[in-house]
């Protein structure tokens, strides 16, 4: 999901950013029905996705990971330390840029995530967290995935917003605010399946 609605807003924005999904369990898992159901009117099919398992490499590649959970955060640091400094989840990384502000005209997302970074500790990742974790719908209700699904939408789009402002409205009487030049970057979203 993360990654669909992730790379919708990307396609939006006419970015020079990839985004890529990979969990951590065994691959070639189709999308459930009710993810397949819920982006169709979206415009987005979802019926031909296959899971993905992550790679170290996939980890390399990356400028920065995100994930659902604090223990994805675990697991990805155990399969990669170096990747720590760029591995959050979707809502910690939403909530700690929104307090750091976004990314500056000429600052590189490597710039802009060590300043995310701060001072955070790998310790602030054990648990659970209401606050870090997105609740997994998988085997749940419908109105479950619904939930997760626009949560996640918040997120991304928050996420994208921080990342990449768009301009106002004309009409709004605000300045046009100008999107940054990055360089082509890559997003990696490691999820449970």
């Amino acid at each position: 999901m993360a990654e669909a609605l992730m790379a919708r807003r990307i396609r939006e924005r006419d970015l020079p950013a990839t985004v890529t999904s990979a969990g951590l369990l065994e691959g070639g898992w189709p999308s459930p029905p009710e993810i397949v159901e819920l982006f169709g009117p979206l415009g987005i099919d979802m019926g031909g996705r296959r899971s993905r398992q992550l790679r170290a490499d996939d980890l390399d590649r990356a400028d920065l990971v995100l994930t659902m959970e604090r223990a994805h955060v675990r697991a990805v640091t155990v399969m990669t330390p170096a990747a720590w400094s760029k591995t959050f989840t979707l809502k910690e990384v939403v909530r700690r840029a929104a307090a750091v502000g976004r990314l500056q005209e000429g600052e590189t997302v490597a710039g802009w995530r060590a300043r995310v970074q701060g001072d955070r500790l790998a310790s602030s990742m054990l648990g659970q967290s209401g606050s870090d974790d997105v609740a997994d719908p998988y085997g749940g209700p419908r109105e479950r995935y619904r939930a997760t699904m626009e949560e996640i939408d918040e997120l991304v789009t928050e996420l994208a917003d921080l990342i990449w402002p768009r301009s106002p409205a004309p009409s709004s009487g605000l300045a046009p605010v100008t999107a940054p030049s990055v360089r082509r970057s890559r997003f990696g979203l490691a999820r449970r399946s």
